[in-house]
């Protein structure tokens, strides 16, 4: 027998029959030849239906052996040539399916046999046992090249599920092809928690702090919210500024509301900071008014330092006035009898000269610092005469009051001068009554009870008794002889006179000036102004 052609698995598919015949299977080159079915087409797949069979072989005769001879050497038996082929098919269960012998016989010739077995119901390759060729041959024969393919078609469902809809495993198919084209198709695909974990991180790496670029991205994310995050945050420098600034406008002077908070500070520390600060107006009045009463009537001790500033330049302004009653006595007792006169005149330069000799220890004569200096003064012309008092210099009140108007009196002045003048005409009155009318017996009487006061004030130890006794000396001058010559007289302003003589010029009274002055400055002009009164 002749070598069998080597097992070569071919694949084809007939496009009319629609099925595939096999390479040959027969698994030897030389006698009997098996195979196990489904094994053979192991490499086909699954879901293979097998249709049957197509086998073949080729046979050769030769020509007669003679098997015995005669005597003589003549051939007395030929063996005829024979050849023959036994195909037997088993199921599953090897149950035999198809077996049959095919027989030939002859000389001298040769010829290939092929034949096709289909089985009467497609069967599944799962119900398949083997396949077996027996080749069998006498005489001068031979058999070879044997063969055998199994004609079969492949499920189309079984190699490829998607093929149609109608395959019991499209569903899964389907959900397989397309787990594997995207795994965030389904959250049961296998990867799919991986692919979504990278989905998300993808689009935001926040997401997760185990996404690549978390760190980077949380980073700026914080910066972005708020500056202050990190020194290394773009912006921090300007934000930390912002900050501050908002914190405490003084920071730096750029802050916005800088000025403001400067300007409120200021005013909280003094109002009299700037104009525009709250309790300016209330502050600036305390300031003057503490510089001078007099800068406005409502100012604590206005009336009082009006009733100085009107007593200093003119003591006759009111009774109130200290020295008022001596300065009355001096105007108005210039005629009086010269024993009166010289009386008073002696008082009066007593008193001055203890107060020379001993300032610690004066007791003001007339009551008015200024009005004793006049009457103390050595002078050729008597300070109590006509000539002293019509010939005084103007004083620095009177020029004063010329360039500027006098401050308002205090409510009630006017009315305490009038009851000065009932007094003093009372005082008089009763003088009158006790002459019985008689005009020139009430000056006599006057006159004796001038004389009578003029001694007691040099009697007087104190200021207070002085001060008393004048009182009753100044009601009874009226009836005088020569008072009413003297009633438009002008009381020596002997401070006035000095300082016109000095500078030639008028007093300018600063305070009533009420220049429009504040904080260190006003102090320091309020300096240098009663500086020029202060020479030695």
């Amino acid at each position: 027998m002749k070598q069998l052609a080597a097992l070569l698995l071919m694949l084809w598919i007939g496009c009319t029959t629609a099925q595939t015949v096999s390479g040959n299977l027969l698994p030897g080159t030389t006698g009997t030849q098996i195979y196990a079915i489904n094994q053979a087409l192991s490499s086909v797949g699954a879901g293979v239906q097998i249709h049957g069979f197509d086998f073949g072989y080729r046979y050769s005769f030769g020509d007669t052996q003679c098997t015995a001879t005669n005597q003589d050497g003549s051939c007395s038996w030929w063996m005829a040539n024979y050849a023959s082929v036994n195909v037997n098919i088993r199921d599953s269960e090897n149950i035999s399916i198809l077996n049959q012998t095919w027989s030939h016989q002859g000389v001298w010739q040769s010829s290939n046999q092929s034949y096709q077995y289909r089985f009467n119901n497609t069967r599944d390759i799962t119900t398949l046992g083997t396949f077996k060729m027996t080749p069998s041959v006498s005489g001068n024969a031979s058999i070879y090249n044997m063969y055998s393919n199994a004609v079969y078609t492949v499920d189309p469902c079984a190699a490829d599920p998607l093929s149609s809809t109608t395959c019991s495993g499209y569903a899964a198919a389907v959900f397989a092809q397309q787990c594997n084209s995207n795994p965030l198709s389904d959250s049961a695909c296998p990867g799919y928690a991986q692919a979504y974990f990278s989905q998300q991180c993808s689009s935001n790496p926040l997401y997760n702090s185990a996404c690549p670029g978390y760190q980077q991205a949380y980073y700026d994310q914080q910066c972005a919210a708020n500056p202050l995050y990190a020194t290394t945050c773009p912006g921090y420098a300007t934000a930390y500024k912002t900050q501050q600034c908002d914190a405490n406008p003084f920071y730096a002077t750029d802050c916005p509301g800088y000025a403001v908070a400067y300007h409120d500070q200021q005013c909280s520390i003094s109002s009299l900071y700037m104009s525009d600060c709250s309790g300016y107006a209330a502050a600036y009045k305390t300031q003057q008014c503490s510089l001078s009463p007099l800068y406005a009537t409502d100012c604590p001790g206005y009336a009082e330092a009006y009733l100085n500033q009107q007593c200093l330049l003119d003591s006759l302004f009111s009774n109130k006035c200290t020295g008022y009653k001596t300065a009355y006595a001096i105007k108005y007792l210039v005629n009086l009898d010269p024993a009166v006169t010289t009386a008073v005149n002696s008082s009066l330069t007593t008193t001055a000269e203890v107060q020379r000799n001993d300032p610690a220890n004066v007791v003001s004569a007339t009551g008015d610092a200024t009005v004793d200096s006049v009457v103390a003064t050595p002078a050729a012309t008597s300070a109590t005469s006509p000539v002293s008092v019509i010939n005084a210099p103007p004083s620095a009140s009177t020029m004063n009051s010329a360039s500027a108007p006098p401050p308002p009196p205090p409510p009630g002045a006017a009315a305490e001068q009038k009851a000065d003048a009932k007094k003093t005409e009372g005082a008089v009155a009763s003088v009158e009554k006790k002459a019985g009318g008689n005009a020139t017996a009430a000056r006599a009487a006057a006159t004796e009870k001038a004389k009578e006061l003029a001694k007691d004030i040099g009697r007087a130890a104190t200021m207070e008794a002085q001060t008393a006794t004048q009182g009753l000396l100044v009601g009874l001058i009226g009836y005088v002889p020569g008072f009413s010559a003297y009633q438009n007289s002008t009381v020596p302003d002997a401070l006035g006179a000095t300082v016109a003589k000095q500078y030639y010029k008028a007093t300018v009274d600063n305070r009533s000036a009420q220049r429009q002055l504040s904080g260190a400055n006003e102090t320091r002009w309020k300096q240098i102004v009663d500086s020029q009164y202060n020479k030695e």
